[in-house]
C-alpha cells in the first residue's frame, strides 16, 4: 500500500478535504443508480469535467480553449497531448473507450460496437442489458476506478503548477519516491 505526502502540509489537509467531498458527489451521482446506461453517461460528464479542469490549470489562455465548446474526444485530445506519458497512458485510453461507448449507446443502442467496446474494457458480458447485480456491481467498480485515477492526475497537474512537492511512500517497504514535475 502507497500513501502520499505533500511538502506543503495544509495544502495536504485541504487536498484530501476537497478530493474527499467531489469523490462523494461522483458516487452519489453516478454509481447510485441501476441502470448501466446512466452510469456511462454520468461517469462519461464527470470526467469530462475533469478534462476541463485540467485545461484550466494548465492553459495560460484556458478560457479561449473552452469557449470553443470542443468536444470531449477533442478535450481528451488536448490533455493527452499536454500531459501524458507512461505512467499514465492507459487512462487516456480507457477514457477514449468509454467516450466511444457513451456515444455507441446514445446513437445506436443496438449497435454490435458496442459488444468490442465492452470487451476491450475487459467485460465479460456482451450487452448492458445483460448484466446482473455481481457484473453490475464490478462494472460500476471499474468506472469509479477510471474516474479516481483520472481525478488523481488533475490533482498531480494542479501540484506540480503550485511547486509543491509529491512524495509517494510505499508503506511495505518505507520507501520513498518524488514524482516529476
Amino acid at each position: 500500500m502507497s500513501s502520499i505526502e505533500l511538502s506543503d502540509q495544509k495544502r495536504e489537509s485541504n487536498l484530501l478535504e476537497h478530493v474527499s467531498k467531489e469523490a462523494a458527489q461522483f458516487l452519489m451521482s453516478s454509481l447510485l443508480t441501476k441502470e448501466p446506461d446512466l452510469v456511462i453517461l454520468r461517469v462519461h460528464l464527470w470526467s469530462e469535467k475533469i478534462l476541463e479542469e485540467i485545461i484550466q490549470t494548465t492553459f495560460r489562455q484556458s478560457k479561449e480553449i473552452l469557449s470553443k465548446r470542443f468536444s470531449f474526444a477533442q478535450k481528451l485530445s488536448i490533455v493527452k497531448a499536454h500531459i501524458c506519458h507512461t505512467k499514465n497512458r492507459m487512462i487516456f485510453k480507457k477514457l477514449n473507450m468509454l467516450n466511444n461507448l457513451r456515444n455507441e449507446m446514445v446513437h445506436n443502442l443496438e449497435s454490435k460496437k458496442i459488444e468490442k467496446i465492452l470487451g476491450d474494457f475487459g467485460f465479460a458480458f456482451k450487452s448492458l442489458k445483460d448484466l446482473n447485480e455481481n457484473s453490475l456491481h464490478s462494472f460500476k467498480l471499474d468506472f469509479a476506478t477510471l474516474w479516481g485515477e483520472l481525478k488523481g492526475v488533475s490533482e498531480v497537474v494542479k501540484l506540480n503548477k503550485e511547486g509543491i512537492d509529491i512524495t509517494v511512500v510505499n508503506e511495505t517497504s518505507n520507501k520513498k519516491i518524488n514524482t516529476d514535475k
